[in-house]
């Protein structure tokens, strides 16, 4: 029986306890979404693996897989709209019903890996919440699913992980969105400009879609890392302060994907006169061959190319035509192709430009049109060889005075106008027309670059207009020589391959005199002799005597210097110098070019070995070393630059891996002789790896965010390429098993 009052009572507890009851209720809710949502990624994620390892797409693979993944995703939970987000990521990721697909392999965003590899989809997606009371603290719950795979051996090719499981991905660091353009486009590294001796930049560009981070600098020449430089979002990046280029030096600009190259202090191309061709004097026949003179013939007429003419209004989005004038084309962005503009570029049209009105000009619109930027180009593709007038149109649109704004104009690498002030030249808002520059296309393609001094480059028209083909000799009578009797030869087929060096090592012919005034011991016969200290060239001429090929597998042809008569090289030896082929055809050969400096007179035993290290499986494994060359090597004022260690830091740890490479659809295990880099933002160290393609760094400041890279390239010139970012150094540890895995660039 309730006493007075109870009732009362009882609905006051009840106020009390209801909201908290409520609260556990809608907790219960939410996490039932937050879990569905959670399930839904996870399935998402799944679907896109499990696409991504067929291989199928082509050059659309990455945007299938995440088309795979958004229809999962899409089928359980309500997506928000993203528009302008091509890759289904946007900056908005604080919305509610925001998502974000991410396909991650060797290292690199937007890419699923070959087969083999390992591929992770990672899909992130924002759960709203809808308790009133909850959202207004948390409006969402980020949920993340995460699923990692191994590509299966698609293609053509089968190509597996040679029954070695690729090591895992881990998770990718935190995504940026980039745009990224269907269908894919070719990867390129380009540097602007000549590169004069002695400077200590070099400037460029790579396309935004392969998210580039980090451009490396090498003197390609001495095979020595410079330095680095970020890439901006928009492709374009700068390296300074490094070492000064040195005259003839080949600078290579590496990237993930793709390298660019130039030559330091190239002299400025000058148009030859090609001779005209004479009558050659018919030679005397001999016993072997009988000659009978050719008629004199008509040669074939050709199609002749049409000529390349254009004139574009640089900024402006319409053509511009003047009175009784000729047609200036809008402004684009260049594409493969056709032309345009390349790099960080700013666009006025005519009704944009700063200039109400231009002096020095009846056109006033053509010139109040321009673009401007840091680092820009004008590329024009299927321009027909031959010689051609280019002018440029200027104007300085805003700085008041001298210095304000300084730039070099270059045309097909060689500059024409360098440091460009406009406003030194004409003032502000006047016209200024250079001369028109005399060009010579020889590749079917015209390149105009505006590197800045100070501030940005700019310009207003570019015209191009042909003016002669290329000069044809004239076509003179050639003899025909008819041979009586020339024997077949035949050849035995021998498979598997066989590697032998003909002869011995080779050198320079001046290293077979010794300089007056230098006193060394007599020499041996033949007589060669080489200075101390001083880098010397030796070649080495490897034959495959066998109609087996050698067809992309690797193997090593090493340097050996003894200085005992009877010590010879021996199997799996590493030499002194060593170049690296993929390949060598039946009964093909190729001469190889090592460059050594002795370091101790005197008498000096040089022996090559092909397959030094066994790769390859050879019908006969006992002919693959050289006859011997002796040198006798003489001090010439050399004195040997001392070596100086490091005291260690003790606030530091250390980085070790192995490298591994694909070469012919195989992962060759492991790689030895690979130079390895380490970057975090600037270089920070350079090694080699061993003959158990180990390598590593020592006492490495501890911090995160660091690169390591791995170069490497083939005697045909197939440069090879890997890296892994976002490595984490702990104090007093090893950071082990960073491992890298190399592929040919394009």
């Amino acid at each position: 029986m309730l006493r007075k009052g109870s009732r009362g009572q009882a609905l006051t507890e009840f106020a009390f306890v209801l909201p908290t009851l409520l609260i556990i209720m809608f907790l219960i809710i939410e996490t039932g979404r937050i879990f569905q949502g959670y399930v839904t990624v996870q399935n998402a994620a799944r679907e896109g693996a499990r696409y991504a390892i067929t291989g199928q797409g082509g050059s659309l693979r990455v945007d299938n897989v995440k088309e795979a993944a958004k229809a999962i995703l899409a089928a359980g939970l309500p997506l928000m709209q993203q528009s302008g987000c091509d890759d289904l990521c946007c900056d908005n990721n604080w919305e509610p019903g925001y998502y974000c697909i991410v396909v991650w392999s060797s290292g690199q965003y937007d890419n699923a890996g070959l087969p083999g590899e390992r591929v992770q989809v990672q899909v992130t997606y924002n759960v709203r919440v809808i308790t009133p009371i909850l959202s207004a603290i948390a409006p969402y719950v980020p949920v993340t699913g995460r699923v990692e795979m191994i590509n299966e051996p698609f293609g053509p090719t089968g190509m597996t992980h040679g029954g070695i499981v690729p090591p895992t991905l881990g998770i990718p660091p935190t995504f940026t969105p980039t745009h990224t353009p269907t269908p894919t486009p070719t990867p390129h590294v380009t540097m602007y400009l000549g590169l004069p001796a002695g400077s200590t930049s070099v400037a460029g560009y790579t396309d935004p879609y392969y998210d580039e981070t980090l451009i490396e600098i090498w003197d390609w020449t001495d095979r020595t890392p410079l330095g680095a430089a970020s890439v901006r979002p928009d492709g374009t990046w700068r390296a300074d302060n490094l070492p000064a280029l040195i005259a003839g030096h080949t600078i290579r600009a590496i990237g993930s994907y793709a390298y660019g190259e130039a030559v330091v202090g190239a002299a400025t191309p000058t148009p030859t006169e090609i001779p005209t061709a004479t009558d050659t004097p018919i030679p005397t026949s001999t016993p072997t061959f009988t000659i009978t003179p050719s008629p004199t013939t008509t040669p074939s007429p050709t199609e002749t190319p049409l000529p390349y003419n254009i004139r574009v209004t640089c900024g402006d989005d319409q053509d511009y035509t003047p009175p009784g004038g000729d047609t200036w084309q809008a402004d684009q962005p260049y594409s493969s192709g056709s032309w345009g503009y390349v790099g960080l570029v700013s666009l006025k049209n005519r009704s944009q430009g700063a200039c109400g009105s231009v002096g020095g000009t009846t056109e006033t619109d053509l010139y109040n049109s321009y673009s401007h930027g840091e680092f820009m180009s004008y590329q024009f593709d299927d321009v027909t060889n031959g010689e051609y007038q280019v002018t440029l149109l200027f104007v300085e649109p805003t700085f008041p005075g001298s210095g304000m704004r300084v730039f070099d104009v270059a045309i097909e690498d060689s500059i024409v106008l360098p440091n460009l002030d406009i406003y030194s030249q004409v003032g502000t808002c006047n016209a200024y027309q250079p001369t028109p520059f005399t060009v010579n296309v020889t590749d079917g393609q015209l390149n105009i670059d505006l590197g800045p001094t100070v501030d940005e480059g700019i310009i207003s028209g570019i015209e191009v207009l042909f003016s002669a083909y290329p000069a044809t000799p004239t076509p003179v009578q050639t003899p025909t020589f008819t041979p009586t009797s020339t024997p077949t030869p035949t050849f035995t087929p021998v498979a598997p391959p066989d590697l032998i060096i003909w002869g011995a090592p080779g050198m320079d012919p001046a290293h077979q005199t010794v300089p007056d005034n230098q006193t060394v011991p007599p020499l041996p016969t033949p007589e060669w002799a080489a200075p101390a200290w001083t880098p010397v060239a030796i070649t080495a001429n490897v034959f495959n005597d066998s109609t087996g090929p050698i067809e992309n597998q690797w193997f090593w042809t090493d340097l050996y210097v003894y200085s005992d008569p009877v010590q010879t090289p021996r199997p799996n030896e590493a030499g002194v110098e060593y170049e690296g082929l993929g390949n060598l055809g039946p009964l093909a050969s190729t001469t190889l070019t090592f460059t050594h400096s002795f370091t101790i007179s005197g008498t000096h035993y040089l022996y090559a070995q092909a397959d030094s290290f066994q790769f390859v499986q050879e019908s006969n494994e006992n002919n693959n070393v050289s006859e011997p060359l002796t040198v006798t090597v003489y001090y010439a004022g050399f004195t040997p630059t001392p070596t100086y260690t490091a005291t260690p830091d003790p606030s530091c740890g250390d980085i070790s891996g192995t490298v591994w490479a694909f070469i012919g659809g195989q992962l060759v295990v492991p790689t030895e002789r690979v130079d390895v880099t380490l970057y975090r933002g600037t270089l920070i160290g350079a090694t080699e790896t061993d003959t158990d393609g180990r390598y590593r760094f020592d006492c490495v400041p501890a911090r995160t965010g660091y690169k390591v890279s791995g170069t490497l390239e083939a005697s045909d010139g197939t440069l090879y390429r890997g890296s892994e970012i976002g490595i984490e150094v702990l104090f007093g540890q090893e950071t082990s098993n960073v491992d890298i895995i190399l592929y040919p660039l394009l």
